[in-house]
């Protein structure tokens, strides 16, 4: 009995020890990659040059942190155990993630309303805002953010951007095909995880992806290719790999992403 109590204390401990050790405060926000799990976030890396297809609000409750987020079907509370078997690894087994912060201290009363509103999102199921565009009555994973920081008072976090400003002709087009040329009107607009990370009123806690750096659609497709999420997202749209022998030669070593307009930085 002993030995598999052991036992259970030891599988216990190492499952804490893959979620990074930090002072979780409320109000943090962690921005990843969902490679090896979802296969949609794909379309937000590579619309925005960037490594980001998802953000989750930590807020801290009893002394325990949780990550509220926007994602399908609807608005939810995750633990960090359960949020980081959502985040992709690097080749070295490290979680690919940046924690971001206010570069002020938020205050008590800030907080509560941040956590006020993920709440109340939480207890009205807010649906998950598949199109990416504004959509009146959802929510995607950026918007959820943007939205609870405005709650508390606290604005550009996070910024909406027309889709004309964005690189919508990544993998010679097969992105705008997949999206619709519907929901992509130029005009339309919609707030990504990047334009979050890239927020000049955010700092980097930590990270282990490029943070603040536009990528080519190049490295994008190297880094996805040989993922198990790779396949699932050609099976999610219906993609013969033909389709990819024709595209892969044509990708461009070159930056062509023009997001986010917002950030006055030096993007790498």
């Amino acid at each position: 009995m002993r030995f598999y109590l052991f036992l259970f204390i030891q599988l216990s401990c190492n499952l804490w020890s893959q979620v990074p050790d930090f002072t979780w405060t409320t109000g943090q926000i962690l921005a990843v990659s969902q490679r090896e799990a979802e296969p949609a976030t794909m379309i937000f890396e590579f619309i925005t040059g960037s490594r980001y297809g998802h953000v989750g609000l930590i807020i801290v409750e009893d002394n325990k942190p949780w990550v509220y987020e926007a994602t399908h079907p609807h608005v939810k509370k995750t633990s960090l155990e359960d949020f980081f078997k959502t985040v992709s690894k690097n080749n070295v087994g490290s979680y690919e993630y940046t924690l971001l912060e206010s570069s002020k201290n938020l205050t008590n009363i800030e907080k509560n309303k941040l956590q006020d509103f993920a709440q109340n999102q939480l207890n009205l199921k807010t649906k998950y805002n598949y199109s990416g565009v504004t959509t009146p009555g959802k929510l995607n994973c950026s918007e959820f953010v943007h939205q609870a920081f405005e709650s508390a008072g606290i604005t550009n976090v996070g910024s909406y951007q027309p889709m004309k400003d964005l690189n919508l002709e990544s993998l010679s087009g097969l992105i705008k095909k997949i999206w619709g040329k519907k929901t992509l009107h130029p005009n339309s607009l919609i707030l990504s995880p990047f334009s979050i990370v890239t927020n000049p009123n955010l700092s980097i806690k930590f990270s282990t992806l490029p943070a603040r750096q536009i990528l080519s659609d190049k490295a994008l497709y190297e880094g996805w290719i040989n993922t198990i999420s790779f396949v699932k997202f050609k099976e999610r749209f219906m993609l013969e790999d033909d389709i990819f022998t024709t595209i892969e030669p044509k990708l461009s070593p070159i930056v062509k992403a023009r997001y986010p307009i917002h950030c006055n930085a030096n993007l790498l």
